[in-house]
């Protein structure tokens, strides 16, 4: 992920790396508003031993959607992969090898759909370099 991928993910020119998160993950927020405002993308990289995928279906849908049961197996992103939207973001949570990573934006200028089309393709390639 890099600032690039941020501004294609939420439209926002001014978005940057504004965290490091512990355990592996990355905040990029623009800095002249809070992220609960619109503009942001959260990406993070969890080590997992193994992936029994009803399991990783079930912690998916508990943490990514709140307990709301709306997400969507995709394809061609990783070993296993899901997708979610809704109006104003989107995020792809893809298990790797002995990886899950999330990556998740939004906007407040773009749709859920325009975000989760772009975030599939960062998920994409990012999960062909891992």
């Amino acid at each position: 992920m890099t600032q690039s991928d941020a501004v294609s993910i939420t439209g926002d020119q001014a978005i940057t790396q504004s965290n490091s998160l512990q355990g592996g993950g990355c905040l990029y927020t623009d800095p002249g508003q809070p992220l609960a405002a619109g503009n942001g993308v959260l990406v993070y990289v969890l080590p997992v031993p193994a992936i029994n995928p009803q399991a990783l279906q079930a912690a998916l849908t508990q943490k990514v959607n709140g307990g709301a049961n709306n997400l969507q197996p995709i394809s061609g992103i990783g070993d296993l992969a899901y997708a979610t939207s809704n109006q104003n973001g989107g995020a792809v949570v893809f298990a790797k090898g002995s990886q899950v990573v999330i990556i998740s934006g939004s906007s407040k200028t773009r749709s859920g759909a325009d975000i989760l089309s772009t975030v599939k393709s960062v998920a994409t390639r990012d999960a062909g370099q891992m």
